[in-house]
């Protein structure tokens, strides 16, 4: 008798800003790669992509779209929760559950591979649905609440992604224990990786002020002037200082309130 076919799908779990979409990224990039699909097919889609606000029967031709475009390649869906019925929608207008049976109709095929993606305990009714999830999901990546030191050094990628240089005594450990001091561990849990874009959108707010009154760093350096620019502003070419960040322009953005 022949083997049984093992289902590939895969279920990324976590809370808010784990970064289930940048994994879902990686995975999407490789799987063809790696032989796990024949094709490089693949489709993301959240529920917009999904459904369709006029009738279940073009939300069931939609998805059936997304579906075909992804096929023999993979289907990330996000949110995934978002299609299972809701109180808060109009009775008899949720069309939610009609995409995801048809979602369900092709998983048993393995074609495309569908990565879903979600917070634990919501994806996990999608994950037991009869209506053909439920066995179909072997794979679960549990990705876990990153530290206040996780969240220092992607505050510290963005940082030097948009040019500005860390000063002296703004490190790691350093940014970690405002984050210990500063926050809850609630509130952190809440937002997670958004937390470095927070810190980011308050630094430059700071580096703002300080421009603005005149502060250490020239008025002729490039990327203050950046942060300052309005769209299809130009900016001249001659100017290539480097803006230091420094530990109390950190500290202030962070105990002024993220």
């Amino acid at each position: 008798s022949s083997a049984r076919i093992l289902p590939k799908h895969m279920a990324l779990v976590g809370n808010p800003g784990t970064g289930k979409t940048f994994i879902a990224g990686l995975l999407m990039g490789i799987m063809y790669k790696i032989g796990a699909v024949p094709t490089p097919n693949v489709v993301e889609a959240g529920r917009d992509d999904l459904i369709d606000r006029k009738s279940e029967a073009r939300t069931i031709l939609k998805t059936r779209r997304a579906l075909e475009r992804a096929s023999g390649g993979v289907l990330f869906v996000d949110e995934a929760y978002t299609l299972l019925p809701s109180a808060a929608r109009p009775r008899g207008r949720d069309y939610g559950p009609a995409a995801l049976r048809e979602l369900a109709r092709g998983l048993s095929s393995g074609s495309p591979l569908v990565i879903l993606a979600g917070y634990s305990a919501d994806l996990q009714r999608v994950l037991a649905a009869e209506i053909g999830f439920k066995g179909n999901f072997l794979t679960r990546i549990e990705i876990p609440d990153p530290s206040t030191a996780g969240i220092a050094r992607m505050f510290f990628s963005k940082l030097i992604q948009k040019g500005l240089v860390p000063g002296e005594g703004l490190t790691i450990n350093y940014v970690s224990s405002l984050l210990d001091n500063n926050t809850t561990e609630d509130w952190r849990i809440e937002r997670n990786g958004y937390i470095a874009d927070l810190m980011m959108n308050a630094v430059r707010s700071e580096l703002k002020n300080k421009l603005v009154g005149g502060d250490a760093f020239s008025k002729e350096s490039v990327s203050p002037r950046k942060l300052l620019a309005q769209p299809g502003q130009k900016l001249p070419m001659n100017q290539v200082e480097e803006v230091v960040v420094t530990a109390e322009d950190v500290q202030n953005a962070i105990t002024a309130g993220l």
